[in-house]
């Protein structure tokens, strides 16, 4: 389910779900849960035993400890998961939208496909030399500053619109691996 809260849409999948691993399931909650999950795994563990001691029959207390042990274990497993905000570093020049005329190609043709030192090449032409350079050295810095991204840490798609025309997105991925913790 999806909802909204602001500006903001929320899909609820990412708070809680269940994620099946080989024999039984690993509940994954947001960390905005977690104090509620282990109070209802405390108050499990002292209802558990005040039930199966002072109330319930023999048979009956063993069943339920059964039970509550089960479904203590998997909120025992359960795996927090931590939201983080990255924020890319804005660019320490003003942007000028006019500065980007279109895109640039250099295609070589199949025959030469097989020779490494023929390479495709796309990327945005600007107007001026020094807003190009300051353009490509600040998407360099997506890519911590090398010249190959062989890790695809930088993004750029083309989407086909109905009119024959194109729209161009360029942009950091977010799943860069730099970024996950060790």
């Amino acid at each position: 389910m999806k909802f909204r809260v602001g500006n903001w849409k929320i899909d609820s999948k990412s708070l809680v779900r269940i994620h099946w691993t080989k024999y039984y399931p690993k509940l994954i909650v947001h960390e905005k849960f977690e104090k509620y999950v282990k109070w209802t795994l405390r108050v499990l563990g002292i209802s558990g035993i005040l039930t199966c001691f002072l109330v319930l029959s023999y048979q009956v207390g063993i069943a339920l400890t059964f039970g509550i042990a089960i479904i203590e274990q998997i909120l025992e497993r359960t795996l927090f998961e931590y939201s983080v905000m990255i924020l890319q570093p804005f660019p320490d020049f003003n942007i000028d939208y006019d500065e980007w005329i279109t895109n640039g190609y250099l295609l070589y043709k199949p025959e030469l496909e097989n020779n490494p030192e023929k390479i495709n090449f796309v990327g945005p032409t600007y107007r001026t030399k020094e807003y190009a350079i300051k353009f490509f050295n600040y998407i360099r810095s997506w890519n911590n500053d090398l010249d190959t991204d062989f890790d695809n840490n930088i993004c750029l798609y083309f989407i086909i619109e109905n009119d024959v025309s194109y729209t161009t997105f360029l942009y950091a991925n977010p799943e860069r691996k730099w970024l996950k913790p060790l």
